[in-house]
């Protein structure tokens, strides 16, 4: 999949479950990224897009952690803050835009990145987003 809409559509998802009195939850970014987009990121997918968002200082790791950056935060903000209706993919193709722009723009930092979710938490994580249908 596109390195692009992967991150868009990672941080999107990011976005869109922050809470600010609670803790992250992965469970919920994974969701998120279901509703969104009606599929399940793979770790891979995950890894790749929060290294590249992290690179251009729109996502920030603090232990297993995710947060989006100020940066991001804004330009959302003045992006979308006064729609009525959002439409998820509409959006993740604006945010493509905004990350490719900002990438073109801002220095990325080249450092040796280490996800803080490994690949067992997100698996155990998706497995408990699954099992969310089971019992239905």
């Amino acid at each position: 999949m596109d390195k692009y809409f992967v991150a868009s559509w990672l941080i999107s998802s990011i976005f869109h479950t922050e809470n600010n009195s609670k803790d992250f939850n992965l469970i919920n970014v994974i969701a998120y990224a279901d509703y969104s987009n009606h599929a399940v990121m793979t770790y891979d997918e995950f890894f790749d897009g929060l290294k590249h968002l992290i690179s251009i200082g729109l996502v920030i790791q603090v232990e297993k952690e995710l947060f989006t950056t100020e940066l991001y935060k804004n330009w959302w903000n003045a992006r979308f803050q006064n729609k009525k209706r959002i439409y998820a993919l509409k959006e993740i193709s604006d945010v493509e835009k905004f990350i490719r722009k900002i990438e073109n723009t801002n220095n990325c930092r080249n450092f040796d990145f280490i996800a803080e979710i490994k690949q067992t938490d997100f698996e155990k994580a998706i497995q408990l987003y699954l099992n969310r249908f089971e019992n239905k």
